[in-house]
C-alpha cells in the first residue's frame, strides 16, 4: 500500500462510497458497521463492515478519521446459508401440505364408502344380528368417525402456521 491510493481497495461499482461518506465524517458524523466490499491484494472480493470515526483536534476540529474495518465473509456465507435453508424448508412444508390434502382426499372417499356400508349393514340387518353382530357393527361405525376425526387433523396440522 506504501505510495499508493486507497482508491485501488475499491470495486467500481463502489468508487464513490469514500466520498459520500467522507461527507459525513466533515460533518461530524460517525459511521458504524457500514456493509460494503472491498478488493483484496490478489483481486478478489471480500465483504467487509466498516466503522467510521471522526478524529478531532483540541479545538474539536477534524483533522482526521479512524477506520475500523471486519471481514464478515463467514458471516454473509452463514446468511446465505441459512436462506438457502429456509427456501428448502418452505418447499418441504409445502411438499407437505400437499401430501396432507392428497392423502386426505384418498382415504376419505374409501371411508366414506365403508361407514355407509355399515350404516346400511345395521339398517337392514340390525334385526337380524345377534348382540356381537350389533356391537361389532357399531364399533365399526365408530372406528370410521375416528378415522375422519384423525384426516381431519392432519389437514389441521398442516395448516399450522398458515392460518391467523
Amino acid at each position: 500500500m506504501i505510495g499508493k491510493g486507497l482508491d485501488i481497495l475499491y470495486t467500481d461499482a463502489r468508487r464513490n462510497e469514500p466520498k459520500n461518506l467522507l461527507k459525513e465524517i466533515k460533518k461530524g458524523k460517525s459511521i458504524e458497521h457500514f456493509e460494503t466490499e472491498r478488493l483484496t491484494k490478489d483481486g478478489g472480493i471480500v465483504s467487509v463492515s466498516i466503522s467510521y470515526s471522526p478524529l478531532r483536534n483540541l479545538r474539536c476540529e477534524i483533522v482526521g478519521v479512524s477506520v475500523i474495518a471486519k471481514n464478515i465473509r463467514i458471516q454473509k456465507q452463514a446468511e446465505q446459508e441459512q436462506m438457502r435453508l429456509i427456501k428448502k424448508l418452505e418447499e418441504t412444508n409445502r411438499e407437505l401440505e400437499s401430501f396432507a390434502y392428497i392423502t386426505s382426499h384418498d382415504l376419505k372417499a374409501p371411508l366414506r364408502a365403508i361407514g355407509s356400508l355399515s350404516d346400511w349393514l345395521y339398517s337392514d340387518y340390525h334385526d337380524k344380528l345377534d348382540d356381537d353382530g350389533r356391537e361389532n357393527l357399531l364399533l365399526l361405525t365408530n372406528r370410521v368417525k375416528r378415522m375422519h376425526e384423525l384426516i381431519a387433523a392432519i389437514l389441521r396440522y398442516s395448516r399450522v402456521g398458515r392460518l391467523d
